[in-house]
């Protein structure tokens, strides 16, 4: 592709240098700039891809996107094209969409933003289309799918080439569906920008990443995006039960958006309730205009009731029958790390969760909280990270855990006695510290007795820690199962 090709479209740019070069690929990471390449110096948070141009040079490079306030910083004599611009990370989104031909144009994209429950309804929306002989790919925290592989994330949305990248070869593999969790992060930092959704559906709004969102406001202003970024004729599925979702309504009906809305408590065009739940599943019911239809499935808690009315709106707007879809979530087995059983021979009912929001630990404890003779709860929360929601945990897991043990959950550079004392702030009754996780874990096994539940909360699917700059492999469940083997010996 020639440069002048790559930058058709694309407005408000100014340009020094050939337009008629080759480009044979696109990146914003220095390390991966071979021959010819395009490299989108982008300033970062921690550091500034314009520090990285002499390696992106030596990697090959011979095209350059910067922000315009780093025209003055450049020697230019030189064979490079340098492009200069206001908004780069806009800009590059739309690079990489001409670069890998528009193929969004031609997908059914699917995305789902809030701030709980998106990667249960991605992975259920997924099973959904899958059940149907639909193949659709996947985007979202756990893993990507590309048409073939299976690829571990690093980000919740990763960046704009990777995005495009794979949507590439969903296209070419004729795989017409995507379904993506779009994270508040990737919509304030435009990695979707350019992107046509033909649905899009909210899950909720809680209290999350205030350390860089700054104020809810920001946060809600990130989460209206995507519904900006629907076709024509596109389709918003909004949890009607949450503020935001109210909000959120009332501004995509004066757009004159197609808006399918769903709760639990209260009127909306799809409406749930839960007949009967126990830690094998659960039985709801389904309201839809003049028809009730029941449903049955392996998941449980009135937050995957959540995600299952979200799912079911979602696959409704793509054109198939409720009764359809509900035969499909009946067999669907749930995510890895969300409220994931880990079996053991001591009759104790123990669980790993994502939850590291003060929302979404409540729901899973009040879930588990019925069915539970002694609730033991193991949390943390993670350093340089939002602290306004640090003693809003520590309320939480005193209002609902019987027994409460705080350690270590991706401390990072902070010091971890820092976390705990904001953690503290929130707590009203006597709790059990332990730093080191692997031992916290242990702890909680020795205080639990046949009939109790055991929730190590915070982590969920991911297979690390960090503590200081050093990452060494950490997996919850795989700790659960080891310590149940040696209590059972």
């Amino acid at each position: 592709m020639k440069l002048i090709d790559l930058i058709e479209g694309i407005n408000n740019l100014e340009i020094i240098g050939k337009k008629d070069i080759p480009i044979e690929g696109v990146t914003s990471f220095s390390k991966n700039v071979k021959k010819n390449y395009l490299f989108a110096a982008i300033p970062g948070f921690k550091t500034d891809g314009f520090l990285y141009l002499e390696e992106a040079i030596k990697n090959g490079a011979t095209a350059f996107l910067l922000p315009k306030n780093r025209r003055k910083d450049l020697d230019k004599k030189n064979n490079f094209t340098y492009l200069f611009v206001d908004e780069i990370r806009k800009v590059y989104s739309l690079i990489c969409k001409n670069f890998y031909g528009q193929v969004d144009n031609n997908l059914i994209l699917i995305g789902i933003t809030g701030t709980q429950g998106k990667t249960t309804t991605t992975y259920l929306v997924k099973h959904i289309l899958n059940s149907f002989d639909i193949p659709t790919g996947l985007i979202g925290t756990i893993n990507h799918f590309d048409g073939e592989n299976w690829i571990k994330s690093l980000n919740t949305t990763p960046e704009s080439e990777f995005i495009y990248s794979l949507l590439s070869k969903l296209y070419k593999n004729n795989i017409k569906y995507c379904v993506m969790e779009v994270s508040s992060h990737a919509l304030a930092l435009d990695r979707v920008y350019g992107l046509n959704f033909s649905v899009a559906g909210l899950t909720n709004l809680g209290h999350d990443h205030l350390d860089f969102h700054k104020n809810i406001e920001n946060y809600k202003k990130s989460k209206r995006k995507l519904f900006e970024y629907l076709k024509i004729n596109g389709w918003a599925i909004i949890n009607i039960d949450d503020d935001f979702g109210k909000e959120l309504i009332d501004e995509l009906n004066k757009k004159s958006i197609n808006v399918i809305t769903y709760g639990i408590d209260s009127s909306s065009l799809i409406k749930g309730e839960i007949l009967k739940t126990d830690l094998k599943g659960m039985e709801f019911i389904v309201k839809i205009n003049d028809k009730e239809i029941k449903g049955k499935t392996k998941i449980f808690g009135k937050f995957n009731l959540y995600n299952i009315l979200l799912s079911l709106g979602i696959a409704k707007a793509l054109g198939f029958k409720e009764e359809d879809i509900l035969k499909k979530v009946e067999e669907f087995k749930g995510v890895p790390g969300r409220l994931e059983r880990v079996e053991n021979g001591l009759g104790i009912n123990a669980f790993v969760d994502y939850a590291h929001t003060p929302e979404s630990l409540r729901e899973v404890l009040k879930t588990l909280r019925s069915f539970s003779k002694k609730l033991i709860l193991v949390f943390g929360c993670g350093g340089e990270r939002d602290r306004e929601k640090r003693p809003l945990m520590g309320k939480v897991a005193c209002e609902f855990a019987d027994i409460i043990i705080i350690t270590q959950d991706n401390s990072r550079s902070e010091d971890f006695k820092s976390i705990l004392k904001d953690i503290l702030k929130g707590v009203n009754k006597e709790v059990i510290v332990e730093e080191d996780r692997r031992k916290a874990i242990e702890k909680g096994i020795s205080l639990a007795k046949k009939g109790d539940t055991l929730l190590v909360a915070g982590k969920g699917h991911e297979d690390y820690q960090i503590i200081g700059c050093e990452v060494f492999y950490f997996n919850d469940r795989e700790e659960l199962e080891k310590a149940f083997q040696r209590c059972c010996i």
